[in-house]
């Protein structure tokens, strides 16, 4: 049973900018360290990726070689999850340092607030906005290795 299709236009290339390119050279830096790339193929494709006009262009450079993402994880996440309730433990310990070793030991009743505990509040808030980040960055899926 033969169907007939109507014809779809060609897709026509898109044009690049300096951050695709940079994207490609990254990627291509990367898999020369990792060793699938020579010296001469890296300094060649390199070329060939800063000249490249369109994606097809830059898909050319890369083909050959496996998906690579920009952040394989092995650098440090600043945003990830433990290394912000790392940063939370010790902010508020060093808080409670500072308020241990600058409170006035025994405040008179004139001394409104003095003996007040504030690192307690600087901690709530400091806890809800963790808990808020760590609510919406659950729901967030990890991003896809990108080709280029």
């Amino acid at each position: 049973m033969d169907h007939d299709l109507p014809d779809r236009p060609p897709v026509r290339p898109l044009r690049v900018g300096n951050r695709e390119r940079q994207r490609a050279v990254d990627a291509l830096t990367h898999h020369f360290s990792v060793g699938r790339l020579t010296l001469a193929e890296l300094e060649e494709r390199m070329a060939l990726a800063l000249a490249a006009r369109t994606d097809v262009d830059l898909t050319a450079v890369v083909e050959d070689l496996p998906p690579w993402a920009a952040d394989d994880g092995h650098g440090l996440d600043p945003w990830a999850l433990p290394t912000q309730v790392a940063l939370f433990v010790v902010g508020n310990v060093l808080l409670v340092l500072l308020w241990l070793a600058t409170r006035e030991p025994d405040p008179g009743p004139t001394d409104a607030g003095a003996g007040s505990v504030w690192p307690v509040w600087v901690a709530l808030s400091w806890a809800l906005a963790l808990g808020a980040y760590a609510a919406l960055r659950g729901r967030s899926a990890p991003a896809a290795p990108q080709r280029i």
